[in-house]
């Protein structure tokens, strides 16, 4: 049942999140790797991480690595 929430909690995040989270959290780049993909900072792409993440563990009643 856990890993069903977890699938469902990730195909609910939106752009940009999904794919920085993937980028960073799934694939395991780097932050700078990230920034230099999607053309920005490493920072913005560590806020739109963490906020994935915490979007994730909130809809699955926890928290996440």
């Amino acid at each position: 049942m856990r890993g069903h929430e977890l699938e469902r909690a990730c195909g609910s995040l939106k752009e940009p999140f999904m794919s920085a989270f993937e980028f960073v959290f799934i694939d395991g780049r780097s932050y700078e790797e990230a920034a230099a993909y999607f053309h920005c900072g490493p920072g913005t792409v560590k806020s739109r991480v963490n906020r994935a993440r915490q979007r994730i563990a909130d809809e699955c009643g926890g928290t996440i690595a």
